[in-house]
């Protein structure tokens, strides 16, 4: 995966061959040594995993916030503008309790549910 990104970078001209030949041999290092090494292994994979796991906190936070202002905002504004009420709170406006219990209807025949 490493070698892709020297590549991509390589590609996009980012880097120099010169450079993209150094950052391979210290791939190429590290996976000799990790093949042989079970503690480098357990080294680079708890590094790999911590930062992996920050990144999705950050992207994970970042996602959410752009997911509200791009699809729960302007759903809000468009349904208050054509006057919409989902939760049904204007129907129970007047009501002195301020009870939003809807009651149950009686059930019917278990014969036909469908």
């Amino acid at each position: 995966m490493l070698s892709m990104v020297v590549g991509v970078l390589i590609w996009k001209s980012f880097i120099t061959w010169t450079n993209a030949y150094v950052a391979w041999s210290l791939i190429a290092l590290l996976l000799i040594i990790g093949l042989f090494s079970d503690f480098v292994s357990g080294v680079v994979y708890r590094g790999a995993m911590a930062v992996g796991y920050r990144v999705g906190q950050v992207f994970g936070v970042v996602f959410l916030f752009v997911l509200f202002c791009v699809v729960v905002i302007p759903l809000g504004l468009f349904l208050r503008l054509i006057g919409k009420d989902l939760l049904q709170f204007k129907a129970y406006k007047n009501i002195a309790n301020k009870s939003y219990w809807i009651t149950s209807k009686k059930p019917g025949s278990l014969d036909r549910m469908h």
